[in-house]
């Protein structure tokens, strides 16, 4: 398994027949009903294209649970022993900081400005602030 895949945005594709081929259904947030008349899918394999996600038995988030990491199922119902998957939802991962120190400056590489402009934002060189 590829460790990277699990710290990305989820991603995941359920398919009508196995192998991962026929009619997919591709899902990046949590989906409380599969089995719903709008989405009305029978999954039959799985492909879990990165994240991790938690796969209920039921609607609504109830019944047995499985969790998914980044792999391809082929055989839904030999993997799980299920008819299909009644509702998904991803797990949420913690952000994850890292500080890098200029060991001769004794200072941290810094991102100062707005994240959500990244033409306002520059990278420079500060004492460590604790943030």
């Amino acid at each position: 398994m590829n460790k990277k895949k699990v710290f990305e945005e989820p991603s995941i594709s359920l398919f009508a027949l196995e192998h991962c081929e026929g009619r997919e259904l591709h899902l990046e947030e949590a989906v409380n009903s599969v089995l719903n008349k709008d989405l009305h899918f029978y999954t039959q394999s799985v492909w879990v294209k990165s994240g991790l996600w938690i796969a209920y038995e039921g609607s609504n988030f109830l019944g047995r649970q499985i969790l998914l990491r980044p792999n391809e199922i082929p055989n839904w119902t030999a993997f799980s022993r299920w008819k299909t998957i009644g509702s998904l939802r991803p797990m949420k991962q913690p952000a994850v900081y890292i500080r890098i120190k200029n060991r001769a400056q004794g200072e941290y590489l810094t991102v100062t400005g707005s994240l959500a402009d990244t033409r306002a934002t520059s990278v420079c060189i500060s004492p460590y602030s604790g943030k």
